[in-house]
């Protein structure tokens, strides 16, 4: 089997005590059966306040909370379970987090979740293009309904996308309006069922493809954005505090948005790689999932979707704050991911608003990129 993970994977160490945003605060972490049946049998106090601390819900065993603390989690914010029974001792949960793995036949890619501090802090601050490292493993391939052609026309659509997101010679609004062209060309293609045109429109589409002006009223479309998200069900209640400021930005008078967002996208200049990244990232985790359901646009708009909105996220403590640090727009992203990727409830209800709710549309979303494009 082929393992492909990003250049920067290797790098990643759980920071512990030093994290700002502990994953084992505001969590309900499930225990799998074979670490629940180890933890049974282990003696002494420890292995009695172990048991204690486990609760059912269920089928599902998940480790008690202390307000919201895992019941491990000490008062120097660290593991008490790695502490007294070493790092092996971890459910799978609290192994693999913050990684994420996907598997397509012959193919796995693993990655880390943007909802990790250190994790969205690797990929923001990683100035170069995101590189991706692949190797064969000893695993055999997993046998399911992956489709090797249908992987591999997919696998060159997605490679496609990459290389034009990491043409930093375009304007940023540009590369995603020029995504989602992409996307609606072969979801077309997709549809009639010829795999064989997809790589003529690869080579044709995205050559051609310029942005046309829209008389769309983008900043009550982006408000409507907003007043979704703040639909779904919040974990935490910075998320929906900042839900609520950006709410009330975009309702100031059109002219004072537009200025703003100047002003925001000035001072940013300098980090544009940053949503060149995020773009990555989130076509690098959902796009290839189009092998299995035939929908190749929905994860384009998603990535460019989730990138606006916590664009606006940044634009909302920017002008709270009269500026936004590196560390504020890694507490921003990271944030966002928490609420949405991490949550299979509101991830679900998105991709469906992607879909069925018109303002997600895919030209809508353009008509928000065309008017602030940007230079090339």
């Amino acid at each position: 089997m082929e393992l492909r993970v990003p250049d920067y994977y290797e790098q990643f160490q759980c920071i512990a005590s030093a994290c700002q945003d502990n994953c084992c605060i505001g969590w309900e972490i499930d225990i799998d059966e074979e670490s629940e049946q180890r933890y049974r049998q282990v003696t002494g106090s420890f292995g009695m306040w172990l048991r204690d601390s486990i609760q059912n819900q269920g089928e599902l065993s998940c480790f008690r909370l202390v307000g919201e603390r895992c019941a491990f989690l000490n008062d120097e914010n660290l593991c008490d379970l790695i502490l007294n029974l070493g790092v092996d001792a971890l459910c799978q949960v609290c192994r693999d987090h913050p990684r994420f793995t996907e598997t397509f036949g012959a193919l796995r890619e693993t990655g880390v979740g943007l909802c990790c501090e250190e994790a969205a802090r690797l990929l923001l601050s990683h100035e170069e293009a995101i590189a991706f490292c692949a190797r064969e493993t000893e695993e055999e391939p997993v046998m399911d309904e992956c489709d090797p052609e249908r992987l591999r026309v997919m696998l060159e659509v997605r490679t496609v996308l990459f290389t034009v997101m990491q043409n930093r010679s375009i304007a940023m609004a540009k590369r995603m309006y020029m995504a989602l062209e992409l996307g609606e060309a072969v979801q077309s293609a997709l549809e009639t069922g010829d795999l064989a045109r997809i790589s003529a429109v690869l080579r044709e589409e995205h050559r051609k493809i310029e942005m046309q002006p829209e008389q769309t009223d983008v900043i009550s479309l982006m408000k409507r954005w907003v007043e979704v998200f703040s639909q779904y069900e919040a974990i935490n209640e910075s998320w929906t505090a900042l839900l609520n400021q950006t709410k009330q930005l975009l309702s100031r008078p059109e002219k004072e948005v537009r200025e703003r967002v100047r002003q925001f996208r000035a001072a940013m200049s300098a980090s544009a790689h940053e949503w060149e990244h995020l773009m990555v990232y989130f076509l690098f985790r959902y796009f290839l999932k189009s092998v299995y359901t035939g929908d190749c646009l929905t994860p384009i708009q998603l990535a460019v979707v989730s990138c606006i909105l916590i664009g606006l996220l940044d634009l909302t403590c920017f002008m709270e704050q009269g500026g936004v640090a590196q560390e504020g727009r890694i507490r921003v992203a990271g944030l966002y991911s928490k609420e949405m990727e991490y949550s299979e409830e509101n991830w679900a209800a998105l991709e469906e608003a992607m879909i069925f709710d018109s303002p997600f549309f895919s030209g809508q979303i353009k008509a928000i990129l065309s008017q602030f494009r940007g230079r090339d």
